[in-house]
């Protein structure tokens, strides 16, 4: 195994005090969004050597198949989308070609990756996941008023993707929206409006109105398909993704916002319930979870120890120790294990351990 140290992302959504907790450093005052372990180009972690210079992960494991994150988020993040493998590749192609910069705000695909992502719950966690079931889209424009009947209307006549497209293209008038969806029947009329004012007049709130929200409770989890309509409010949690920083929003940012494409990739089928459990695997020294996602290059595992545990890694792993036990050195919190080496955690300790699955 060899000690590894992340980065911090300092994004504006992000939360100044959560983090800094979690990874046992002291706050500084920025908004502590994410903390990356993997070997992305926009923030590679580092092999911690016995000598001052450090080496990149990358050098040791190659490039990794997939980037861990351990996230934390005081306010809503982007309504988005994530390309397909062919669409990704695709307009990466055709930004390269035509000398489109990486840092360029205008660039649309950073990677030629797709970006299939699972999100784990450490704390309660507010998102919202693809579209829900009609008669709960129904339910809230009864109290919307001409919105919520034109919202009616076109979904009926033309499909959810239509009813986006009109919003995120036409922008119409959303006086009012912020009053009525606090009168929602269900669990978005609490946590929409705090969106709704902080982007006060931005159309992705009236598309959150064909949406599921989701409250999940610690070791829940959300999988994020291509094409599938989601955003994150609120929360803390662990994501594991492929190695791509490809992300086509529609609102809620200060960043370049795509409708068209966004509309293009849109997965419009309905998600009746996008929550994800974990499931038990059985051992004999520790209690062992995850969280079925077979159409993703990668699997993400929680490891709680009943006794000293040995374990041999089938691939080249990434371990991260939310939970430390008393006599950890805080340098081994953060691990990567190549195949056939192994790893010993104690008890009382909580270890998330993430590898790769066949594509």
């Amino acid at each position: 195994m060899h000690r590894i140290r992340g980065r911090i992302q300092h994004y504006a959504w992000g939360d100044p005090t959560t983090l800094p907790r979690l990874l046992d450093q002291p706050p500084d005052g920025q908004p502590w969004a994410e903390y990356w372990l993997g070997t992305h180009q926009r923030a590679p972690s580092v092999v911690m050597g016995q000598s001052d210079t450090d080496t990149n992960l990358e050098d040791l494991t190659g490039p990794l198949p997939y980037l861990f994150k351990v996230l934390a988020a005081r306010e809503a993040l982007s309504l988005q989308v994530h390309p397909d493998a062919a669409t990704a590749l695709e307009g990466f192609t055709a930004e390269e070609n035509r000398g489109v910069a990486l840092d360029d705000p205008g660039r649309r695909f950073a990677d030629p990756d797709p970006k299939p992502e699972l999100i784990c719950a450490l704390e309660p966690f507010e998102a919202l996941c693809g579209f829900a079931p009609d008669d709960i889209v129904d339910s809230r424009c009864e109290v919307l008023g001409t919105l919520g009947a034109e919202i009616r209307r076109r979904r009926d006549l033309g499909g959810r993707r239509d009813v986006v497209a009109w919003l995120l293209g036409e922008r119409p008038d959303l006086t009012g929206l912020v009053e009525n969806a606090a009168r929602f029947p269900d669990s978005l009329g609490r946590h929409l409006p705090e969106v709704l004012t902080r982007w006060p007049g931005d159309p992705a709130g009236a598309v959150a109105v064909l949406m599921n929200h989701v409250s999940l409770a610690r070791a829940q989890a959300l999988a994020s398909t291509p094409g599938l309509l989601h955003a994150y409010l609120r929360g803390t949690g662990v994501e594991v993704m492929g190695p791509s920083d490809n992300v086509i929003r529609g609102g809620w940012t200060t960043k370049p916002v795509d409708a068209t494409a966004l509309v293009a990739l849109l997965d419009d089928s309905v998600v009746p319930n996008p929550i994800i459990d974990p499931v038990l695997i059985a051992h004999p020294y520790a209690e062992v979870v995850t969280w079925p996602t077979p159409t993703m290059p990668f699997r993400l595992e929680r490891w709680t120890p009943r006794s000293d545990t040995r374990i041999v890694a089938t691939a080249t792993e990434l371990w991260w120790c939310e939970r430390p036990d008393p006599d950890l050195d805080p340098r081994d919190r953060n691990l990567v294990v190549l195949a056939e080496e192994s790893v010993v955690i104690q008890p009382g300790s909580v270890w998330f351990r993430t590898r790769p699955e066949p594509w």
